[in-house]
């Protein structure tokens, strides 16, 4: 019964916050554009991204990541998480940028 005991080096805790910092960064910027798009006030829209952002991780990316015994499995789900949840916030935002082309072209 060789059992992995876990791995909690630095570098796998730097990799999780650097993701963690990236995909709230995106999240604001992201929200941000729809400050922008919606003619409101950006910054109250890009706070609420940081803490949409936050509450993601929280809740889907952190317990998951937690969890993983090897720098290996670590690497990989953040990896994953933060290629999900950057997609989703790119379209998001892809869609603030359209209604903004919209506003501006028919209103």
């Amino acid at each position: 019964m060789d059992e992995e005991k876990p791995d909690k080096s630095s570098q796998a805790i730097i990799g999780v916050v650097m993701v963690i910092l990236k995909v709230i960064l995106i999240y604001c910027v992201v929200f941000g554009i729809w400050g922008f798009a919606l003619n409101k006030n950006i910054f109250w829209f890009a706070l609420f991204g940081i803490i949409f952002g936050f509450f993601i991780i929280l809740l889907s990316v952190f317990p998951v990541i937690a969890k993983l015994r090897t720098i290996e499995q670590t690497k990989d789900m953040m990896l994953s998480a933060k290629a999900i949840w950057s997609i989703a916030a790119i379209l998001i935002g892809f869609l603030g940028m359209i209604t903004w082309i919209i506003r501006t072209i028919f209103f």
